[in-house]
């Protein structure tokens, strides 16, 4: 476990967030749109967790000492897919039951990825050199083929 104090604070910041979302809400969904989007986000979740092999799966940013840089599966796409993936999970929890607070809390959540991605990359990019700079430009932080 990381003793970071910013990689902890982020997780903790994403935690919160996460924990608010699936506790002030119902979690099975009530419409289509919920449960695709539910569906979507776990799929893409663990496609992006098998390509990472569980074992290399840190929580925080820091890099490991023994990493290798996945390029395969989700992440020939896009550099973050894991976040995506909360991120899809978290639209689809609140249009289950929209609150502003839930909203407010998706915002924080996205905003704590944003910084989180920032950070992990200059981690990655210290780690990797020009191997990381290399999968930048072929890829997007969050939306295929636009961010």
């Amino acid at each position: 476990m990381s003793r970071n104090p910013k990689s902890l604070l982020l997780v903790f910041v994403q935690a919160l967030m996460l924990m608010y979302l699936f506790l002030s809400g119902p979690i099975l969904p009530s419409s289509l749109f919920s449960s695709t989007l539910l569906v979507l986000g776990l799929s893409l979740g663990l496609w992006a967790t098998w390509c990472m092999r569980i074992t290399t799966i840190q929580i925080t940013a820091d890099v490991a000492p023994d990493s290798n840089l996945v390029t395969d599966g989700p992440y020939e796409f896009i550099r973050h897919p894991m976040y995506v993936a909360v991120l899809i999970v978290g639209i689809g929890l609140l249009f289950n039951q929209f609150s502003s607070l839930r909203l407010f809390a998706l915002i924080i959540l996205f905003i704590d990825f944003l910084i989180k991605a920032d950070y992990e990359e200059a981690l990655l990019g210290k780690f990797f050199n020009k191997g990381y700079a290399d999968y930048q430009k072929k890829t997007k932080r969050f939306i295929p083929f636009v961010y």
